[in-house]
């Protein structure tokens, strides 16, 4: 076996690699011969992958990756990921938990001075936002209101992360970024979704939040005494529960819009929230297409209030290829998901029918 590692081929990998990239290598051998080994197999043949600890050596950035590699080409398997590291079990889990499929178990070693001791065995939720607000009501309904209430903060600030990744929302650098607090995370949802022009969907949703951002979801209101009373715990907790029912499946604006539209019995809130990930898709495309053909735009200290009127303005005017036909045709029809200026009266009226057609129209570019 030949192994090169930028243009040099080493003679003893094993004394020039360093252990993060022997992992990596062993780990993608290994990989890559049960993947082979399974096309010689029967069709009924057990597919069971266990990794104990093999991503131990890898930093996060390289961990996350295998993660997507398992989902990608291990469909069918059933695997089994073990670790010792809380870190990187909650990171997996939050990341697993985007895509579902998954059962979360944890393992305690209490007691262990027991004759007859044995580990204590905790299955979990695979979503870990629905796991923290579980746990929130657990402890609302024996009146630990503190605790309740960090379980639920726990659950804002881990769905302001997740929305974050999974729309690549920039945010506020800091060399600590562990001091980066929810209010860091939230303004900067806020900001992409103004600058998507969306803001206004996902008006109910923020508005949602905010109302709990400075007491609940604050830290700060944890300390004793607490003024807190139970009936503001359950709300925190059933707002919290609606906004990550209504963002949690899809991994694109498209998928999510997809998901809420479908829903049976979905409430003008949610079917709001799918107009505004529409047009967060429509505004991708659109953004995308002014930058294949050079666009030319008035120029402005701040691009984002460039609004999806003004820049389809400006692609109709330069013209459309004859094959976007369809798609122009579909926009126009549908302009009042796609461009027209929203007010949140407006979106609570949006019907299914109208967002299927235009999620139709959205996709025939």
């Amino acid at each position: 076996m030949d192994v090169r590692f930028r243009a040099v081929s080493p003679d003893e990998p094993q004394n020039f690699l360093n252990e993060a990239r022997l992992s990596a290598l062993g780990l993608a051998i290994y990989l890559a011969g049960r993947l082979a080994l399974v096309q010689s197999a029967p069709p009924d043949a057990l597919k069971l992958l266990v990794l104990d600890d093999v991503l131990i050596g890898l930093d996060q950035s390289n961990r996350i990756p295998v993660l997507d590699l398992l989902e990608s080409h291990f469909q069918g398997w059933q695997i089994v990921l073990l670790t010792h590291d809380r870190l990187w079990f909650e990171t997996a889990r939050a990341r697993a938990g985007l895509n579902g499929g998954w059962n979360v178990i944890e393992l305690f070693a209490n007691g262990e001075a027991d004759a007859a001791y044995r580990p204590t065995v905790a299955s979990r939720e695979s979503d870990v936002i629905e796991d923290y607000l579980n746990r929130a009501t657990v402890h609302l309904g024996n009146s630990d209101w503190r605790a309740s209430a960090v379980y639920a903060r726990s659950a804002f600030e881990m769905w302001l992360k997740i929305q974050c990744a999974l729309h690549s929302i920039p945010i506020q650098f800091s060399l600590e970024p562990r001091k980066i607090d929810a209010n860091v995370y939230f303004n900067a949802i806020e900001k992409w979704a103004d600058s998507s022009q969306a803001k206004p969907a996902f008006a109910g949703v923020l508005k949602v939040l905010a109302l709990y951002r400075d007491t609940v979801f604050n830290p700060g209101s944890h300390s004793y005494p607490t003024t807190m009373s139970g009936g503001e715990q359950r709300a925190a907790i059933a707002a919290m529960r609606f906004v990550n029912g209504a963002t949690k499946y899809g991994t694109s604006a498209l998928q999510l819009a997809a998901y809420l539209i479908a829903k049976p019995n979905a409430v003008p809130e949610e079917l709001a929230l799918a107009a505004g990930f529409l047009r967060v898709a429509f505004m991708r495309r659109l953004r995308e297409l002014a930058r294949q053909k050079s666009l030319a735009l008035p120029f402005t200290m701040e691009p984002r209030e460039i609004g999806p009127t003004v820049l389809w303005a400006a692609m109709c005017t330069a013209g459309w290829p004859p094959k976007r036909a369809s798609w122009v045709a579909g926009i126009n029809a549908n302009h009042i998901v796609f461009l027209d200026v929203w007010a949140w009266p407006t979106l609570l009226q949006m019907t299914v029918a109208q967002l299927n057609s235009a999620m139709q129209a959205l996709n025939r570019h």
